[in-house]
């Protein structure tokens, strides 16, 4: 996968959604990072200069929504590909938000090998 895959996080508050984003990346081989909340990414994110994001929407701390926010407020937000990972119940509300913020890829759990080799083969820098 070469550079589409470098600088890939994972940030989801589920133990066992992380453990198969692990099981993954390990099948893909790709080395990524795993955040348990938005604020775990959000001290790590400014590091980067381009990142693919797989993100959870519900989370504790700080939610999916508000990483968009605060990436939004940082001026950095367009130098990401973000892909919102939802639970079937956050559907309509949250990706109206998100749209607004040019969040165009929704994805709804679990995601699959096929769905992420897509996400990073259009996100090739």
């Amino acid at each position: 996968m070469g550079n589409a895959s470098q600088n890939t996080f994972f940030v989801d508050d589920d133990e066992v959604t992380l453990f198969l984003y692990q099981r993954l990346a390990k099948k893909m081989d790709i080395k990524a990072q795993y955040c348990k909340d938005g604020q775990e990414l959000l001290d790590v994110i400014q590091e980067y200069e381009h990142a693919n994001i797989v993100l959870d929407v519900n989370m504790p701390v700080v939610n999916g929504l508000n990483v968009v926010r605060e990436l939004d407020k940082a001026g950095t937000l367009e130098n990401h590909n973000i892909m919102v990972m939802m639970g079937s119940s956050d559907v309509d509300a949250v990706r109206k938000e998100l749209e607004a913020y040019n969040i165009q890829r929704f994805e709804t759990k679990p995601l699959t090998e096929d769905v992420f080799k897509e996400f990073l083969e259009l996100n090739t820098v």
